[in-house]
């Protein structure tokens, strides 16, 4: 990929002549992720996007296919489309937008003609479930905030059918913020399946030129009781289960609200369990995942909406039914006590759609709460601790 110096901007034959401004902390990242399955992290504002936008044109004009972007919303979706319009010289209609406001007929007929797709998570995996689309002939798979890519999260699975149905596979992750520690970096890397970190700050000499004084600010946002109330029916059964993991002797911890690295040392003794023949290591490791499937509806809860861990339990509910379903899944649907607090499974006999009830009836808030709830997504209520 030519840089030219003259003018400080990158040539290449896919990219909008004297668009893109020359850094060369980008062209080295985007260097490394054109040879491997990349995990990229770079700090806000400093272009992650670009370096994505590199490797996908590169890939594009040198192996074909096409591309697909997944972020984990729909204003990033569409930030991210404008972008990518506007620095690659691919035609407008062929940069396609999936959400779910596309209907899935639309969805497929889009994807056969499309060079780029760029959509959110959710959409991208409903349509691999519904074998609406394929992946073979996918090239280039970015992940955008992949530090999302845990647990149940729609990116954990479509990058295991990435890695399975594409020809000629290459993922790049990009994350501001890739974990806490070192053991969730490296399970994020294990879920998409990164075999290279590069990681630049602030304080790098060839970013230090391109970085602004910043002045953050923050501001509390208090939830409102419907979501607390939701939020504590869920810590409740997930302490319940922390209880069941200490009779094993595999946690002293109970409280809902500790660590991915905690989580992790559970699991590690559990497979200890396993590897010694102890049957209830199998129990426990089933315990543990309802427990990972547990947390991440109480991040939807407080990061996304009601809406948003209604449909996160409908889902539960339908993989439950499923041949392969996973014992986890069908004990928290169908267990008693989790149904008593979180609200217990409704038949209908309408066919209508309109009547159709979710499996797990939440406390519905007010149109006043709704609308708050909205306005704080996606943030966190609280900061992050230092």
């Amino acid at each position: 990929m030519a840089a030219s110096d003259d003018v400080g901007r990158i040539d290449h034959p896919l990219l909008t002549p004297d668009f893109l401004e020359r850094r060369l902390y980008q062209l080295q990242l985007a260097g490394t992720a054109q040879e491997a399955d990349t995990l990229v992290c770079l700090p806000t504002g400093l272009g992650k996007t670009t370096v994505s936008l590199l490797v996908t044109a590169e890939r594009l004009d040198e192996v074909g296919g096409k591309a697909l972007m997944l972020a984990p919303t729909k204003p990033l979706v569409q930030q991210h489309a404008e972008f990518y319009r506007e620095a690659l010289q691919v035609p407008d209609d062929e940069i396609v937008v999936f959400t779910g406001e596309v209907s899935p007929d639309d969805r497929a007929e889009l994807w056969e003609s499309a060079t780029i797709v760029i959509a959110t998570p959710q959409v991208v995996e409903n349509d691999l479930v519904g074998n609406r689309i394929s992946l073979s002939d996918v090239t280039h798979l970015t992940f955008d905030e992949c530090h999302r890519a845990t647990g149940d999260y729609a990116y954990v699975y479509i990058a295991e059918r990435y890695h399975a149905d594409a020809a000629d596979p290459l993922v790049t992750g990009m994350s501001a913020s890739p974990g806490g520690d070192e053991e969730e970096i490296l399970q994020v890397c294990e879920n998409l399946g990164l075999t290279e970190v590069e990681v630049m700050t602030e304080d790098d000499a060839d970013v230090d030129e391109f970085t602004h004084d910043t002045d953050v600010q923050w501001e509390r946002v208090d939830l409102p009781e419907e979501i607390l109330e939701i939020r504590e029916l869920l810590n409740e059964v997930i302490t319940e289960r922390l209880e069941d993991l200490k009779e094993l002797g595999v946690t002293n911890a109970t409280s809902p609200d500790l660590s991915q690295k905690k989580l992790n040392g559970m699991r590690a003794e559990l497979q200890k369990l396993i590897n010694n023949d102890q049957s209830e290591g199998y129990q426990g490791m089933s315990t543990h995942a309802e427990i990972m499937k547990l947390r991440r509806a109480v991040e939807l809860v407080e990061t996304q909406s009601v809406e948003s861990v209604r449909r996160y339990f409908e889902r539960q509910r339908e993989d439950a039914r499923s041949s392969g379903a996973s014992k986890a899944s069908q004990r928290m649907v169908s267990d008693p006590g989790f149904a008593a607090r979180c609200g217990k499974p409704t038949r209908t006999t309408s066919s209508t759609r309109s009547s159709r009830r979710p499996a797990f009836c939440w406390p519905r808030p007010s149109a006043s709460a709704r609308a708050s709830a909205s306005s704080c997504s996606p943030s966190p209520a609280t900061p992050p601790k230092p």
